[in-house]
């Protein structure tokens, strides 16, 4: 009985260290993915190609196996990058701003006809509206303190403009942190939206420089790997998470380009894959656990797309999959998606979560496709979808940076998936 009690607290000890060198190994990670050398791990500066080769090497030093010759999985995809300033009134602008990812080429000074939103309230108003000349004017719309139908008839007006107008500028809120959420688009529009703050000047013109370019075969590639398992190796666990990021925006502000970290989104979840990849390395399930970190999933899950289309192993061998996307956080517990439809699964980790007193509650979500699990779901893999909840809110902007992302349960997370591989296994 007392060879037992020692080897239980043996194995609890060692867990406990492999569990802090997970923790610092996560933030050598997520330092590395968010350094300025991955470029925002986007598409204008080859950042997604930079950040692969970076998770391919940890792949190669965990010993992960490859299902080819080594762990990409090349495909193509379309993208919109651009570059260029904007001015306004003759001045560099001083404020948070940003422009729509679809933004086309455009340059110029132009002058700016701001909406009388208070005389556009009804369909016919927004008719009427559109029907007059801009004549190659920038229109500005104001959405400050209007009410919901007042704002349903002004945003007709940005997404079907007046004849000929250049350009929109819209007053719209900024966040609590003082600035706006972007995203990536493959495909570019008729005409540039930029978002600012309102403004107490009177804005008369914009002096516009932006060179669009829709690549529309990019090259990018997601990152595979597996360790081989004990007993039914063509049978898999899954865990996946997206590594691509929004890049570099190439318009100067305070004469520096935007710069997006993906510090929570979604460096923290490829954190945790490679974690998950170096414990499986040395601890082999009775099922192979497969290692997939997707591009593409900020422009649409297309790396998941392409991988449910174009799949390295039978995706009816999926025993189950795990998504992470957004785990730097967790004060106020984890979410899962498509826990509703999973009970029995989903019972399990609260059970595994109550018996060790790791996080303050875990939530269930129903199915939804706003991550890359969603492709797997509609081929009918069992998955997860799990998202840290509370602490630090920054998303899609500048400041979701390493440093003011804590990791807060970073280790019980980390626990709970292994535990609960152990019990599905």
């Amino acid at each position: 009985m007392r060879l037992i009690s020692v080897f239980i607290i043996l194995c609890k000890t060692l867990f406990a260290q492999e569990n802090l060198d997970a923790s610092i190994y996560a933030r050598k990670i997520l330092d590395t993915l968010t350094s300025p050398v991955m470029h925002g791990r986007g598409y204008l500066m080859q950042g997604d190609s930079i950040a692969a080769n970076y998770i391919s090497s940890e792949f190669i030093k965990a010993g992960l196996s490859s299902f080819s010759d080594n762990y990409f999985q090349h495909y193509t995809l379309s993208v919109n990058c651009f570059n260029g300033a904007i001015n306004f009134n003759d001045k560099k602008i001083t404020t948070e701003f940003t422009i729509n990812p679809d933004c086309p080429t455009i340059k110029g000074k132009y002058k700016i006809v701001k909406a009388d939103t208070n005389n556009i309230k009804t369909l016919e108003d927004v008719l009427a509206f559109q029907k007059q000349d801009l004549k190659n004017k920038f229109l500005l719309v104001d959405t400050f303190h209007l009410n919901k139908k007042h704002r349903f008839n002004i945003e007709r007006i940005i997404s079907l403009p007046p004849i000929n107008t250049k350009g929109i500028i819209v007053y719209n809120p900024v966040r609590k942190n003082g600035t706006y959420a972007w995203d990536l688009a493959q495909n570019q529009s008729l005409i540039p939206v930029i978002q600012i703050p309102h403004s107490k000047d009177t804005l008369t013109n914009v002096n516009i420089n932006i060179k669009a370019t829709l690549i529309k075969s990019y090259r990018t590639k997601n990152v595979v790997g597996y360790v081989k398992g004990t007993e039914m190796p063509d049978s898999f666990i899954v865990f996946t998470a997206h590594y691509d990021h929004l890049g570099e925006l190439k318009i100067k502000e305070k004469g520096k380009p935007i710069y997006f970290p993906g510090a929570n989104d979604n460096a923290s979840g490829v954190s945790m894959l490679l974690c998950l990849a170096k414990y499986y390395a040395t601890h082999p399930q009775k099922y192979s656990v497969a290692f997939i970190a997707f591009s593409g999933e900020e422009l649409g899950l297309c790396g998941s797309d392409y991988y449910t289309s174009h799949p390295l192993f039978d995706l009816k061998k999926i025993k189950f999959l795990v998504n992470m996307d957004i785990f730097g956080t967790g004060d106020e517990g984890i979410m899962v998606v498509n826990g509703a439809a999973h009970k029995t699964q989903f019972d399990l980790l609260t059970k595994i979560n109550a018996d060790k007193n790791l996080l303050s509650q875990i939530k269930m979500r129903k199915k939804a496709p706003i991550s890359d699990h969603y492709n797997f779901d509609k081929y009918g893999v069992n998955t997860f979808y799990i998202y840290t909840l509370g602490g630090v809110a920054h998303y899609h902007d500048k400041f979701d940076t390493s440093a003011t992302l804590p990791l807060t349960e970073f280790k019980d997370i980390y626990t709970l998936l292994i535990e609960f591989v152990s019990q599905l296994n």
